[in-house]
């Protein structure tokens, strides 16, 4: 079993310091050493069964790009979606008992929608969101050390509707034989790691469906290393919602500690550059005036991501059985 990492190690990352002083303890005060041994804190979320929905406003097209937008049926067209769930995140503010809910969604091609083919807009991105009830929060493309002119916005949807579905029956699995047994059972099975800051006042859950394990059945220990989950930074948090959220895997093998490796965006060179903006397919920045383009044509592209560092936390992790 790996040694635990030492207060300067821990501190050694900002966001690290930022986000949690002393992730030690249940939010009860019972010891993180006992974590496996406590009842679950709440429901078994089924993430295979839960959805955030939309509808989309009319659709206005834009005056400069012909393909903004991406809705083929045109003017006034109307679009409902269904995404799942990937994560889901809790903030507790101590002060006050409030919960901000931060839904990670399932992560899907920036396209247009509905047609017979060119499917994919070019250049292509990803569609990643992390949304509350009411607002969007921007998913960090720099490092924790580096801070980003964002904020939170609000849903901009017609409707909405946020479907979480729980388990009717579930374990809370209080060792690593339990754990071994309920992996090769091949039963479903969530994590929820949890810590908090009692300086800065707030407790954060993260639950989210394991999707890959490791076991070592002869020397009785497991490893789960599954993601993407969210993040949230807590650097200039004052009690309502994150500025940003990080976009992280997460890696534990005992019930007390959790190591996170966060996602980046990486400034490719400037030949890869030329090849980004180059137009091919059906080009999501054709302008209707070819002789008056914007400043700043055509947007810049997506970069590549990274994971590329990492945080350690001291945390309470459960680990939960589906009974089915």
């Amino acid at each position: 079993m790996n040694e635990k990492p030492t207060r300067r190690e821990f501190l050694r990352s900002t966001a690290g310091a930022a986000v949690v002083c002393a992730a030690t303890s249940l939010p009860d005060g019972t010891p993180a050493a006992k974590a496996g041994q406590q009842e679950a804190t709440g429901p078994m979320i089924d993430f295979d069964r839960s959805f955030f929905t939309w509808t989309s406003k009319p659709f206005v097209p834009n005056s400069i790009y012909i393909h903004a937008g991406g809705m083929v049926q045109g003017a006034g067209s109307v679009r409902n979606v269904r995404i799942l769930y990937e994560a889901k995140c809790d903030i507790t503010s101590h002060a006050t008992g409030q919960v901000e809910e931060l839904f990670l969604l399932h992560p899907c091609r920036a396209e247009y929608t509905i047609p017979e083919r060119d499917f994919f807009q070019l250049p292509s991105g990803e569609f990643r969101v992390v949304f509350t009830r009411t607002h969007g929060i921007p998913i960090a493309k720099q490092p924790s050390t580096e801070s980003e002119d964002v904020r939170p916005r609000p849903l901009s949807f017609a409707e909405t509707r946020f479907t979480t579905r729980s388990f009717s029956r579930f374990t809370v699995l209080s060792s690593p034989q339990q754990v071994i047994e309920a992996t090769l059972s091949e039963q479903p099975l969530n994590a929820r790691t949890t810590y908090r800051d009692e300086v800065a006042g707030y407790t954060i859950s993260i639950e989210y469906p394991v999707r890959t394990i490791n076991l070592n059945v002869e020397a009785g220990l497991f490893q789960v290393d599954t993601g993407p989950v969210p993040l949230p930074d807590m650097t200039s948090w004052e009690g309502g919602l994150p500025t940003r959220s990080f976009l992280t895997f997460v890696g534990f093998s005992r019930f007390d500690f959790a190591e996170f490796i966060l996602r980046r965006e990486v400034e490719p060179s400037d030949e890869d550059k030329q090849w980004l903006h180059a137009r091919r397919g059906k080009w999501r920045w054709e302008l209707r005036d070819p002789n008056n383009p914007p400043l700043g044509h055509p947007p810049r592209p997506a970069w590549p991501t990274v994971y590329n560092e990492t945080l350690r936390l001291r945390t309470t992790n459960e680990l939960l059985c589906a009974d089915v």
